[in-house]
């Protein structure tokens, strides 16, 4: 969020309760509700005249359905606060975000504000909470644990987005009249397919008496100056190879058994009446 004062940008300002309420004014919200995030009075400036707060958003727009993404850095006047009060989660129409997505509907599927601080799912508050984390959970990488079955408090934001909300993820829901260039009108295909055998067979709808090998999904890799094509190791695949192995392991185990067997009535012969006080 960069603020326009006396001809330049200012990305920190001091706090003034008059101008927050002032900005909230124009933003079309409640003073209490502005009030509430602490992030958001630290970039308020006491010499702000209306019109000239510049909210900048990165969008990263997701097509499931070409499997490409778009950036884009967008900034608005303060009054279009068409995010404010929304959820993670939410459906909102493309052409609040510009002319470009007219007809579109997007999802929010997360956001993060300038500090680096996400929206956490499922937490209806506005501004930041300190959350008792587990290792590995939204938040609170896995890898940063001290020690197994520790938790820490971590700070994240509610999962309504506000005036500090920096960047927000969008997905596809519903295409729109014209192509986006770019997100679209081109299909990415799909570089790396399924590994295992039977979620390649459930793609493909194959039997088992089909050879998986040869519907592995494979890409173009240039080695030098040579375009060579390759592919995935398929995982829990039954070959011939394989089966012997299994057969010689069974063989290899009843073999021991047998020896065991034998060992134990020579052992008994030998030696009577061990065997019968240890029966005892």
């Amino acid at each position: 969020m960069l603020f326009k004062v006396a001809g330049r940008y200012r990305t920190r300002a001091p706090t003034s309760k008059h101008n927050a309420k002032k900005i909230d004014e124009w933003c079309g919200s409640g003073y209490e509700y502005m009030g509430q995030d602490p992030d958001l009075y630290r970039c308020l400036s006491e010499d702000l005249d209306k019109g000239s707060l510049i909210l900048l958003h990165h969008y990263q727009v997701s097509c499931p359905f070409t499997g490409r993404t778009q950036l884009l850095r967008m900034s608005h006047v303060g009054n279009q606060n068409y995010l404010f009060g929304r959820k993670i989660g939410d459906l909102i129409d493309g052409s609040l975000i510009s002319p470009m997505y007219k007809n579109y509907i997007f999802k929010i599927s997360g956001a993060c504000d300038r500090n680096g601080r996400p929206y956490h799912p499922g937490i209806y508050k506005i501004g930041r909470v300190r959350v008792l984390k587990e290792p590995g959970t939204f938040g609170y990488q896995a890898w940063r644990a001290p020690r197994s079955g520790c938790r820490r408090r971590k700070i994240v934001k509610g999962c309504v987005l506000d005036a500090g909300a920096a960047a927000v993820s969008l997905i596809v829901v519903k295409k729109g009249d014209q192509e986006i260039p770019g997100l679209t009108d081109q299909v990415r295909p799909k570089t790396l397919g399924p590994k295992r055998a039977s979620k390649i067979r459930k793609l493909f709808n194959l039997s088992k008496l089909d050879d998986v090998r040869k519907y592995v999904i494979k890409r173009n890799v240039k080695i030098g100056q040579s375009v060579t094509p390759k592919g995935v190791k398929i995982q829990r695949l039954v070959t011939p190879e394989r089966i012997r192995r299994k057969q010689q392991r069974i063989r290899e185990s009843m073999k021991k058994a047998i020896k065991r067997q034998r060992d134990r009535e020579m052992y008994e012969k030998r030696f009577p009446s061990t065997s019968s006080s240890t029966h005892k």
